[in-house]
């Protein structure tokens, strides 16, 4: 489901999904603009203002989203202004994706994680792999960098050793 790959490839709350708007997503720029979360209260579902400031922001998107994106626009015939809702238009319950979530998990048959832990595998990756910890940040919506590496600092001693082989390999 284009969730789990929003969760994955941009790093979004599922909250942050389960809100974002069809006017929120500029294909042409490649970009998805988080201005609002869908939550529950109870048995009442509202759409709020982000957690924080550095949470309202924008996400560029790759070209394999972009497609998703549009794909999923075609198939949902305009039913709502929400990128996904209920066969009626309505809010998709965040519970609901959930299930939906555990079930495709149970299918595929890998290990159980949370639907978070697909923000948390984005983070990861993007440090891995030489990002810049201030746009991985950005991507995550976090106010501060250094809560970005707060939270990923288990990814870190991997990286102190690559930066002592790169440095090597540079310097001799």
């Amino acid at each position: 489901m284009l969730a789990y790959l929003l969760a994955l490839h941009c790093g979004m709350r599922r909250g942050e999904i389960l809100a974002l708007k069809w006017d929120c997503v500029d294909f042409k720029n490649k970009k998805l603009y988080i201005k609002q979360s869908l939550v529950m209260s109870g048995t009442k579902l509202s759409f709020q203002e982000p957690k924080t400031e550095g949470s309202k922001r924008v996400i560029a998107i790759s070209n394999y989203i972009v497609a998703e994106l549009q794909n999923h626009k075609v198939e949902q015939s305009l039913v709502s202004d929400l990128v996904f809702s209920t066969a009626n238009g309505t809010p998709y319950y965040p519970r609901n994706l959930l299930r939906d979530f555990y079930k495709c998990i149970e299918r595929i048959g890998v290990a159980r994680i949370r639907f978070h832990d697909l923000r948390h595998t984005h983070a990861t990756l993007l440090l891995k792999n030489g990002e810049n910890v201030k746009v991985i940040s950005e991507r995550l919506g976090h106010s501060k960098s250094s809560f970005t590496l707060d939270v990923y600092s288990h990814v870190l001693p991997d990286m102190q050793q690559q930066a002592a082989d790169k440095m090597e390999e540079l310097l001799l």
